[in-house]
């Protein structure tokens, strides 16, 4: 360890050089890599689940058939799928 470190410190440029380099390869590859910040969203599809404590599955299903009719408005929205539940 000891002969490495001395040979390290008697090639003190040739080290600065290749810390140079590789830091430098790695902010051009960072550069150019591809970035997708705000991604588009292309599914089509809603899932609604709900659960309501001290309801029947009938009365939970109205209210999530309302909340499933309510959101069928929504623009690009092509299916909606609904699972109700009893409070229990």
């Amino acid at each position: 360890m000891k002969k490495l470190v001395e040979a390290t410190m008697q090639r003190a440029i040739l080290m600065i050089v290749c810390v140079v380099i590789i830091l430098s390869w790695g902010g051009i590859s960072a550069y150019q890599m591809q970035r997708d910040y705000l991604p588009g969203i292309n599914n089509t599809t809603l899932s609604v689940n709900m659960r309501v404590p001290g309801y029947q599955a009938t009365q939970v299903k109205q209210v999530t058939d309302n909340l499933a009719s309510a959101l069928k408005t929504v623009d690009g929205l092509s299916n909606v799928e609904t699972t109700s539940y009893d409070g229990g």
